[in-house]
């Protein structure tokens, strides 16, 4: 047994020590024009999953919106978010889709986020992507009136008028 144990750990400082080996030598791929491995993008999206739900377990879902929220929500979102994540009816972003990662095309599709996990994301960024924190730029209020939209943009018409949206 202490035999097994002592290759289990011998194995994994070995691992460790060609990990850093290739990150100091800089094999590590950085380049923003190629897709990333399957392993890379695993792990990634699960650490940025659980860091999201770390930082939102204290808050509560906020309160339905208002048709008011949905429309301010949407004038914002064409402001301030379109450019990177899509116009509804478009394929895709021309710039969104030429970050690393992606930004994501956001209307038309159901998020995965819950509003509070959207609310926090939109607030604080995601490091190491294109996507900003926007506390500077924008106040919590309207912060929760995009996190609206953003969570129900699988149900606004595709001509995206956030008017329709709301009704």
């Amino acid at each position: 047994m202490k035999r097994l144990l002592a290759g289990i750990v011998a194995t994994l400082a070995a691992a460790a020590v060609v990990g850093v080996a290739a990150l100091y030598l800089g094999l590590a791929p950085v380049a923003a024009d190629q897709s990333p491995s399957t392993v890379e993008a695993r792990i990634l999206g699960f650490a940025l999953h659980r860091a999201v739900l770390r930082q939102t377990s204290g808050a509560q879902e906020p309160p339905p919106p208002s048709n008011e929220d949905l429309v301010s929500g949407g004038e914002i979102y064409k402001e301030m978010c379109s450019r990177c994540h899509g116009e509804p009816g478009a394929v895709s972003s021309p710039l969104g889709s030429s970050f690393y990662p992606p930004a994501p095309l956001l209307p038309g599709h159901k998020s995965e986020w819950s509003e509070r996990e959207l609310f926090w994301i939109i607030k604080h960024g995601v490091r190491n992507t294109a996507m900003a924190s926007w506390a500077a730029l924008l106040a919590d209020d309207d912060i929760r009136q995009v996190a609206a939209l953003v969570k129900r943009f699988d149900t606004v018409p595709v001509s995206g008028r956030a008017e329709e949206a709301a009704h």
